[in-house]
């Protein structure tokens, strides 16, 4: 399938590009993303239901903390929650290795949950 048929340019004409008309097709395909892809980010649309820039980015500047808390924002990161989508594992078989707790390796379970981290949350 090529790009154009994917993102439905019935207009789309190389020769015929300006500043306009890219913006108008970088426009849709935002549009087209956001409508098909944000909301299967389960963790992050639970806290945040548009696609726009954070306001926490602008507090940890160059934080080095600020890595790591983008990558769980957006799921790129190796809990088992992830993980297991590539590698087709169903969901709800997604499970912690790390405490044997029987529960779903996911942002909340890592965060808030997982007794081995409980050490490293009570340091806070």
């Amino acid at each position: 399938m090529k790009m154009t048929d994917y993102y439905i340019f019935c207009d789309f004409n190389c020769s015929s590009l300006n500043e306009c008309k890219i913006k108008q097709y970088v426009d849709l395909m935002k549009k087209k993303y956001i409508s098909q892809h944000w909301q299967k980010l389960s963790f992050s649309y639970t806290f945040k239901k548009n696609h726009s820039l954070s306001a926490y980015l602008d507090l940890t500047g160059k934080n080095p903390s600020r890595k790591s808390l983008v990558k769980l924002r957006i799921s790129s990161h190796k809990l088992r929650i992830e993980t297991g989508r590539y590698d087709k594992i169903p969901r709800d078989e997604r499970l912690c290795s790390l405490c044997n707790c029987n529960k779903t390796e996911d942002e909340t379970h890592f965060l808030l949950d997982c007794q081995i981290f409980f050490d490293e949350r009570q340091k806070t």
